[in-house]
């Protein structure tokens, strides 16, 4: 087993790496507890068209694909899911850090190889990073951005999140390759 890193251990990539190598989209965060509102009821948030990719379409596409009911994935936890966009069937993961739901393409930036070094499993052991077990990257679940390891500046594909009614959509990303 994988053994945990304290921030302190963690060999970051020098601020120069992030001016040459820039960064996924940025899409807007899904707070985990925002849907609930005081009467029991769900609040719908409207669509933000911008992190969509305009050619998305199918399962994927502009309507969404459904990954999650509210409440459903505890802080700490993660879980993959697929979408069909332009063509391709994407292999993704969305994970729950903090309250926050963040997803990505399930692919290392630096071999294009799956994150979840067991199954479902995207976390480092302190929670703290998304670890690719391939070559040891870390990267940070807020924006993606590779903090440690041969993908140093690089980040993670983003999945856009949207919040309807009580369930959490996931839209094609603008860029997955």
């Amino acid at each position: 087993m994988l053994a945990a890193l304290a921030l302190a251990d963690v060999t970051r990539c020098p601020a120069s790496y992030a001016r040459r190598f820039p960064t996924s989209t940025a899409t807007t965060p899904v707070d985990a507890g925002s849907w609930a509102t005081p009467r029991g009821g769900f609040r719908t948030r409207p669509l933000d068209h911008r992190g969509v990719n305009p050619g998305g379409h199918a399962t994927g596409g502009e309507a969404g694909t459904v990954i999650l009911r509210a409440g459903e994935l505890p802080p700490g936890k993660s879980r993959k899911f697929f979408l069909s966009c332009a063509g391709q069937q994407l292999e993704c993961f969305v994970v729950n850090f903090r309250g926050t739901l963040r997803a990505y393409v399930n692919k290392c930036r630096h071999v294009p190889m799956t994150m979840d070094w067991v199954e479902n499993q995207f976390f480092d052991e302190s929670g703290d990073y998304l670890l690719c077990p391939t070559h040891g990257a870390l990267y940070e679940p807020q924006g993606g951005e590779c903090v440690s390891g041969p993908a140093c500046g690089k980040a993670l594909f983003a999945v856009p999140l949207v919040e309807r009614d009580d369930e959490v959509l996931a839209l094609c990303p603008a860029v997955f390759e």
